[in-house]
């Protein structure tokens, strides 16, 4: 598979992440609620994505992520440029390095784009892993790819209540869950959906501390790097822009969804 990306301008994509993420959807970037921290680390994932990769190589894992210029910036200052428009890379943690922020936006960057990324990594470190959590829409996302093979993925957005792909057997973390599968014969049933459980951010948190690390806990982490690295990736995905007079905050805000949930995921017919 191929995967192609239009390169939008630097400049422009800071201005039009500026404009929708600062003013229009602070409340959806709020990162008082989603980012903790302690002296010298900051713990994050809620309302972000982020891969987790087998690597102590900071600087390759940037390079694999099209970062030709990182930069070495500390905890605080890179995970909060990782709410807005940059990529935040850790140092080595227990054999992981993370890679957090909406700059991971790519061109298209569908469900299947994501799945072969996170392939494609794997293939390169050996095992990659990707994450996604986003509460307003409910949109939870988590892919594991081991050997330049995907072995599991899933995929929900809640406001849509239906997933977007499952792929895979559950992981050991997955399986007392009893997962919603909107794919399922099952679901056609009125009562699936109290058979079932219909994910959280707090099921992707405990899948990737499972599977790797869980990034909202690192701020409890001692003996941790205070330095990471920031960048972003040389081909990037504008954000929309929205047309006609400004709108209201509320509406802003459904658009704003809606969008996250077309190149997070999948491109949804009109």
């Amino acid at each position: 598979m191929t995967v192609k990306a239009v390169a939008i301008p630097r400049g422009y994509f800071q201005i039009i992440g500026d404009i929708l993420m600062k003013k229009f959807s602070r409340d959806v970037m709020n990162k008082d609620s989603d980012v903790t921290t302690s002296l010298g680390i900051s713990g994050f994932g809620f309302k972000n994505i982020w891969f987790a990769v087998k690597s102590t190589d900071p600087i390759q894992v940037a390079y694999a992520l099209g970062i030709t210029s990182p930069q070495e910036i500390g905890w605080h200052e890179g995970v909060e440029a990782a709410y807005q428009t940059s990529v935040f890379i850790t140092p080595p943690i227990d054999g992981w390095i993370l890679a957090v922020g909406w700059g991971l936006w790519t061109n298209g960057a569908t469900d299947d784009v994501q799945m072969e990324l996170t392939r494609r990594m794997s293939e390169e470190f050996g095992e990659a892993q990707f994450f996604g959590t986003h509460r307003i829409t409910e949109a939870h996302c988590w892919i594991k790819a081991v050997a330049g093979k995907v072995v599991r993925a899933y995929s929900y957005v809640g406001e849509q209540g239906e997933n977007l792909i499952v792929e895979g057997e559950p992981t050991e973390v997955e399986r007392n869950w009893n997962l919603f599968n909107s794919f399922s014969d099952e679901a056609k049933n009125d009562d699936y959906w109290e058979r079932t459980i219909c994910p959280g951010e707090d099921h992707v948190m405990k899948v990737a501390a499972a599977w790797s690390i869980d990034p909202s806990e690192l701020s409890a982490r001692e003996n941790i790097p205070e330095r990471g690295l920031l960048g972003i990736p040389s081909q990037v995905n504008a954000l929309p822009v929205f047309p006609g007079k400004m709108m209201g905050p509320m509406t802003t805000l459904r658009r704003l969804g809606s969008y996250m949930k077309k190149i997070f995921f999948r491109s949804f017919p009109e």
